[in-house]
């Protein structure tokens, strides 16, 4: 192979590194808490203004969507108690949209 077919391959094979891990960036803990205040609108009775996701961690489903494990906190609680949960999420352009858990059910 000449140079020129080695730097076309360490071009392709750079490309597919890209996508591939564009396809599996995971939702943060704040993209959740982003998902969560959004989703207020979806089910206002259910929704607590004063939790706080605190940690999380991902897993991918598919290249959209994860599944997280997320610790959480009620701030106007007297007894600052952790709690935890798993939430699923699907990317919506650049944001995360919760799908199910928290003050949607599951």
């Amino acid at each position: 192979m000449g140079r020129l077919g080695l730097i076309g391959l360490a071009g392709a094979l750079a490309l597919a590194a890209a996508n591939d891990a564009e396809a599996t960036v995971m939702p943060s803990t704040p993209d959740i808490q982003r998902a969560y205040v959004a989703a207020k609108v979806l089910n206002p009775k259910t929704h607590n203004d004063a939790l706080v996701v605190t940690h999380s961690q991902c897993e991918p489903t598919s290249a959209a969507r994860a599944y997280c494990q997320i610790d959480f906190m009620d701030r106007s609680a007297n007894n600052q108690r952790l709690y935890f949960t798993v939430v699923t999420l699907e990317r919506s352009g650049p944001a995360w949209v919760l799908l199910s858990g928290l003050c949607l059910g599951p």
